[in-house]
């Protein structure tokens, strides 16, 4: 029992990191257009402005999807962490492929590397989230099936789900 509480309350750590990483890249897509688009690609110009404030609206939307999950359930939001992950890998992915091929652009290859990192490891949280939620899921589904049978053995059923209380009972028929 003290796993599962203890796995609970890291998986809430791993969602309040998430939506502060995505916090902050949202903030510094929208509020700070100008200043992070010349400092992250050299230059600017209205398309990256355009971009920057739609990837902006997207980092939003998964802070907002975070935080009801918070007050929500984590159960049942596996499509939403896969979202995030797929996304999160991605942006790894492209960081990655201007540190290794060393072709920044116009940009620092610092900043790319630094980017890198941090997309890297909040991916790898991600993921021990998602892992988390499919072996809680699997647990769960385990735990919900039983077999029952008469006393004699005669008859033997496989039960999938949670049990209700017994109402009336034929064993002494048997």
């Amino acid at each position: 029992l003290s796993y599962i509480k203890m796995n609970k309350k890291i998986d809430i750590l791993i969602i309040v990191i998430n939506i502060f990483f995505f916090s902050y890249y949202s903030i510094q897509l929208l509020v700070f257009t100008d200043e992070f688009a010349q400092a992250n690609l050299g230059f600017f110009n209205h398309a990256v402005a355009g971009l920057s404030e739609i990837i902006g609206i997207i980092f939003i939307t998964f802070v907002i999807g975070l935080i009801i999950i918070l007050f929500r359930n984590i159960e049942k939001q596996l499509p939403i962490f896969l979202s995030i992950l797929i996304f999160q890998l991605a942006c790894s992915i492209n960081f990655w492929r201007y540190v290794f091929t060393n072709s920044p652009g116009e940009t620092n290859i610092e900043i790319i590397t630094t980017n890198a990192y941090l997309f890297s490891i909040i991916t790898l949280f991600t993921s021990i989230l998602i892992l988390e939620i499919i072996i809680d899921c699997n647990m769960k589904k385990k735990s919900y099936s039983k077999i029952a049978k008469c006393l004699c053995g005669g008859i033997k059923i496989k039960i999938n789900g949670k049990l209700r209380q017994v109402i009336n009972c034929h064993c002494s028929q048997c």
